[in-house]
């Protein structure tokens, strides 16, 4: 018999996504240019981070969570540590790393979860991206070896802070936790430690030297590792296969079949080694899951990290980064609901909130996280934010615009290699106040009126027009300045919050039978 309930949600999904396909304004010009820089900068988020940083950066995490022992992190960074020593390894081992911002998260959840503090792991989540060795000389060469000396200091210093402020607020759960922890009997080593740090060594290798970046001069140790970057990455690879093979009883024709297809892929491709390292990912997770318990663990935690911290590092508001803010309250707010929508959020990767989601409860709860990170969106579609005018007055709104804000101008004209019609929106940073036609020249813009609409007559080398696209023989057909009638986007916040709370009370109604092996009437079946 068919569950109603059940298949009600399914069919309740279908329907609203049939809905929105339908009534999709796929004719307004300013839709299609808002798909399409969204998905251009999914494309270069993929490519630039995905792929090299956060696919190594999972299997190392993955690789905490099952090889590493727990008492060994419960020793050098656990809540009960020795402070000095916890904090001081926490905040300087991102040195050795070179992960950014994003990369740092499935490091930190690996050593939270396997029994660090939160001071500790909150000190190394921080101080991780901000340390690591490239970064430091980066700052110290371009800015100088003063500011590349602070930026280290400051750093560590400022991690220790955060992380210590971390446990003295959370300090009953890290008290609960270490009473836990010592119950618990430790397990034994499975391989010496040496080995350990030989097979963690080759992984973060591969992270790195993936990732090493081009420097400016064409000469020298940076240019020698960067120049063979992909070789001493292969190399890494092929010692990870051997040390899987000789110390994880990982079957040697299975790697050796991996390395294979990884090595014709990277002869057939030589231009494009992402393709042999997507593949050399496919191959050892393929390896992973066929390999002994261990092997099939490290897999599963690997991808269970994935699927938590993954679908965050996409959602993004450009208010985070305190872009458009007028007012600490406002930041406030816009942070605070950041934080409840990434909550929601995994809780609907996780299934749960209350209680066990049903369908359609998790659709709902995705689109409440959706109106919390981008409020601007949904309200845009009510009331629009922003008014067009003639792109004649470009030079009048450029004037207008607030210091450091940004003039969204749409400009249209042929593409010089393809000859076809684009139409983009984007915006101009404007730095200092002054007059308008200064601050265009000092981005790059060169303009003349025609009509109607601005001709661009060129970009500047280099400079920020340049950057976003903007060539010769294109026009700026409009200009878009925010209408002062529209209402705050943060009024969006009202009806998510309120689908959040009517998803909640109806968990929280059935919380105590919707549990594994109870029934309706809440009563553990015989």
């Amino acid at each position: 018999m068919m569950n109603l309930k059940r298949e009600g949600g399914w069919l309740a999904l279908m329907v609203g996504l049939f809905v929105l396909f339908y009534f999709l304004p796929v004719e307004w010009a300013r839709f299609g240019n808002a798909v399409t820089e969204s998905l251009a900068l999914t494309k270069w988020y993929a490519r630039e981070h995905v792929l090299l940083c956060l696919v190594p950066a999972f299997f190392i995490a993955g690789a905490i969570a099952v090889f590493v022992s727990q008492a060994s992190v419960m020793k050098y960074l656990g809540a009960g540590a020795n402070k000095v020593l916890a904090y001081g390894v926490a905040a300087t081992s991102g040195s050795v790393l070179a992960v950014c911002s994003c990369t740092i998260l499935p490091l930190f959840a690996g050593i939270y979860r396997m029994g660090a503090g939160l001071g500790p792991a909150s000190a190394f989540l921080y101080a991780g991206p901000a340390i690591n060795v490239l970064a430091i000389i980066l700052t110290a060469r371009i800015l100088g070896l003063e500011l590349g000396v602070a930026r280290a200091v400051g750093a560590i210093v400022f991690s220790v802070v955060i992380g210590l402020l971390m446990h003295v607020i959370y300090r009953n759960e890290e008290i609960a936790k270490v009473k836990a922890h010592a119950a618990m009997p430790a397990a034994p080593a499975e391989r010496p430690l040496w080995q350990n740090v030989v097979y963690f060594g080759l992984l973060v290798g591969i992270l790195v030297f993936a990732n090493w970046g081009r420097p400016e001069e064409g000469s020298g140790l940076w240019w020698a590792i960067w120049s063979h970057k992909w070789l001493i990455t292969a190399a890494a690879g092929v010692g990870l296969g051997v040390v899987l093979v000789r110390w994880f009883a990982v079957a040697w024709w299975k790697v050796a079949l991996a390395v294979a297809v990884v090595a014709a892929l990277a002869v057939a491709f030589p231009g494009s080694p992402t393709v042999a390292f997507v593949a050399a990912a496919v191959g050892l997770s393929a390896v992973a899951l066929s390999g002994p318990q261990p092997m099939r663990e490290w897999a599963g935690s690997t991808w269970e990290y994935a699927k938590l911290i993954l679908p965050l590092l996409f959602i993004f508001n450009h208010q985070l980064l305190l872009i458009g803010i007028g007012s600490w309250f406002q930041l406030v707010l816009i942070v605070g609901a950041a934080l409840i929508g990434m909550l929601i959020f995994v809780s609907v990767t996780q299934q749960i909130f209350v209680t066990r989601s049903r369908v359609w409860e998790s659709a709902i709860l995705l689109l409440a996280a959706a109106m919390l990170f981008q409020p601007g969106w949904f309200m845009d579609k009510l009331v629009p934010e922003y008014m067009a005018v003639a792109g004649s007055e470009v030079i009048e709104r450029a004037e207008q615009v607030s210091e450091n804000g940004f003039l969204r101008i749409e400009v249209s004209g042929a593409d010089i290699i393809t000859g076809v019609e684009e139409t983009r929106v984007m915006r101009l940073p404007m730095g200092e106040s002054g007059p308008g036609a200064e601050r265009l020249a000092a981005v790059g813009m060169q303009i003349v009126p025609l009509g109607d609409e601005v001709q661009v007559l060129g970009a500047g080398f280099g400079s920020q027009a340049e950057r976003l696209g903007i060539k010769a023989g294109q026009t700026i057909s409009r200009v878009f300045v925010q209408d002062p009638a529209s209402p705050a986007n943060e009024l969006t916040y009202l009806p998510a919050l309120l689908l959040i709370g009517f998803v909640g009370a109806l968990q929280w109604r059935r919380r105590e039978w919707d549990q594994p092996g109870m029934t309706k009437d809440r009563h553990q079946p015989a």
